[in-house]
């Protein structure tokens, strides 16, 4: 399993949002020992985002938009474009995007607000 989390140097540089994501996944992942079974890379280029939405389609993955609010959507847009089943919260415009695209699915544990 990959793990696209976006650009990072350092986990303290990080926004606190960010941080406290990757901080969760990294718990999880000692959690429940998959260290061997997940890699989470530190950068990727805007280049490489077409193979890994492609990739990720042709070995059945699923997009996932962990962001408690999203105002547009675009790599949701993007992800299903590229025919990826996307997971994202309720709050913001991907309940529209969902519609219109008929893929998705927006679960109750991503309805929140952000603090």
């Amino acid at each position: 399993m990959t793990l696209i989390l976006g650009n990072r140097d350092e986990i303290e540089d990080m926004s606190n949002s960010s941080s406290v994501l990757l901080t969760t996944v990294l718990k999880l992942i000692n959690k429940y020992d998959l260290h061997d079974q997940v890699a989470y890379p530190k950068h990727h280029k805007q280049s490489e985002v077409l193979e890994i939405y492609c990739l990720a389609a042709k070995t059945k993955g699923v997009f996932i938009n962990p962001a408690p609010v999203e105002p547009f959507g675009l790599t949701l847009i993007e992800a299903a474009a590229y025919g990826l089943p996307i997971v994202a919260t309720k709050n913001g415009d991907t309940r529209d995007i969902v519609k219109v695209l008929n893929n998705g699915l927006l679960p109750l544990f991503m309805d929140r607000t952000p603090s």
